[in-house]
């Protein structure tokens, strides 16, 4: 019992060694709450978290911050009072936000102008690896390239996990970018749900070899380019990678097709979306694939598998191994009826 209860002392108060003595003592540590924001301790976003320390809150209230905002400390939660009225107005910078660390919470704010992506994470570095961000209840928005931009190196680790991981994208309006809505390559988004993704230049989402991504209960509509892209590139693979789950989104009205699958993908489940209106094609397809499969290497097939679709027309193509196998081009049990999908608004 006593051990115990030393253990849970050091948990709470942390435990430090004297350079004098080499005695261990226990400090009190407790994160700090800066504010930013007419008449508070930080006129200026990026002022806060040049002083803040890991665990801290910042918290940013109603204004408009003229400003470009890099986070490079573990553990930082960065809240804005109302997304609506929290504006980070980005012009003439690179970005609105650029995230270099991890275990990272951003939440309540509008994100805008920047001159490229509205949030950027990069790593190109086997040695750096950035985990766990949380983008919740944001408004990225108007942006010249993407809203937000996920980008990191193939892993050359065994087995081949990502350099970026642990990435929630929830409750967010991300609309009326010139590039992506979302765009990602070679990292884990874990999640991408309740979001507005539409009006934007390209396609709504692209994702690029991600291990397992779970799509679902979103408006992904009107996109100039394809609405949900899935692709991963054969190159450096030896076997076929990434699981993804499209469930529940409302998929309308976007240039091409509504989702589009390519490359050396394992297994993609969509299930119980609107495919609506998609394609300017001709054929009008709403869902299309050219998924890879080398039987030498890898005795069995992808799946792709189509369940309780709503479909307007219903109209698809999916190529494996370069042929056209009905089991792929078939909804196991099409939807009658439209699906009531609401993008739930914080």
């Amino acid at each position: 019992m006593k051990y115990v209860a030393v253990c849970l002392m050091i948990l709470l108060f942390g435990m430090s060694v004297s350079p004098v003595t080499g005695e261990k003592t226990c400090t009190f540590s407790r994160p700090r709450l800066l504010e930013v924001g007419e008449g508070k301790p930080y006129s200026s976003i990026q002022a806060a978290i040049n002083d803040a320390e890991a665990g801290d809150w910042i918290i940013v209230y109603e204004g408009e911050y003229h400003e470009g905002i890099f986070i490079n400390k573990d553990n930082i939660f960065l809240v804005g009072k109302d997304r609506d009225r929290v504006i980070i107005n980005a012009t003439g910078k690179a970005y609105g936000i650029k995230v270099d660390a991890s275990r990272i919470t951003i939440r309540g704010f509008t994100i805008t102008r920047a001159s490229g992506d509205g949030i950027f994470i990069r790593t190109l570095s086997e040695e750096k690896q950035i985990r766990y961000i949380d983008i919740e209840n944001c408004n990225i928005v108007k942006n010249e390239k993407n809203g937000i931009f996920i980008e990191s190196i193939l892993p050359t680790r065994k087995p081949p996990f990502p350099y970026i991981e642990g990435i929630k994208i929830q409750s967010c309006k991300i609309t009326d970018n010139g590039e992506d809505g979302i765009h990602a390559s070679y990292s884990d988004i874990e999640s991408i749900t309740l979001c507005d993704i539409s009006d934007n230049g390209e396609d709504g989402i692209e994702i690029g070899y991600c291990t397992t991504v779970v799509i679902m209960d979103n408006r992904v509509s009107w996109n100039d380019g394809k609405g949900i892209y899935i692709y991963v590139p054969e190159e450096g693979l030896e076997y076929p990678t990434g699981v993804y789950f499209i469930e529940r989104n409302d998929i309308r009205g976007n240039g091409y097709e509504g989702i589009r699958l390519a490359g050396y993908i394992m297994a993609a489940f969509i299930e119980s979306n609107n495919l609506i209106g998609n394609s300017k094609e001709k054929e009008r397809k709403q869902v299309s694939g050219s998924v890879s499969y080398r039987f030498m290497k890898c005795k069995l097939p992808p799946i792709i598998f189509l369940w309780k679709n709503y479909w307007n027309p219903y109209k698809m193509e999916i190529v494996v191994g370069g042929l056209k196998v009905p089991m792929y081009n078939k909804d196991r049990k099409r939807a009658t009826k439209e699906y009531d999908i609401e993008v739930e608004d914080p």
